[in-house]
């Protein structure tokens, strides 16, 4: 038996962008705070934060829930429900909205 494979592949053109390198962002990854951003800009050089305490507290919330919940579940021998399908979804839309309104910041 005989297979033969072809890779067929395109390259585009790098687009050449006129960038000024003396402007940047630095961002800092926290805890607390989400993030923690220093603009260098000859405009805006005021640094801002986007907190994350919020989103913290409510994972503790979650992680607590979701470990009862189970605890249930196993004890009755099935492995998911109804109320744990609404508490993922709940995560989901909260984690989906927080991205979101991190995007309208940063923007």
């Amino acid at each position: 038996m005989w297979f033969e494979i072809h890779y067929v592949y395109y390259e585009d053109e790098p687009v050449k962008t006129n960038l000024n390198y003396s402007s940047y962002l630095s961002i800092d990854l926290g805890v607390n705070n989400f993030t923690t951003c220093v603009p260098r800009d000859s405009t805006s050089g005021t640094p801002f934060n986007y907190e994350g305490r919020g989103l913290k507290s409510f994972n503790r919330w979650w992680n607590k829930e979701k470990a009862k919940l189970q605890s249930v579940y196993d004890k009755q021998g099935i492995r998911t429900g109804k109320k744990m399908s609404l508490l993922l979804r709940k995560r989901k839309e909260l984690y989906k909205q927080f991205r979101q309104s991190g995007n309208e910041l940063y923007s």
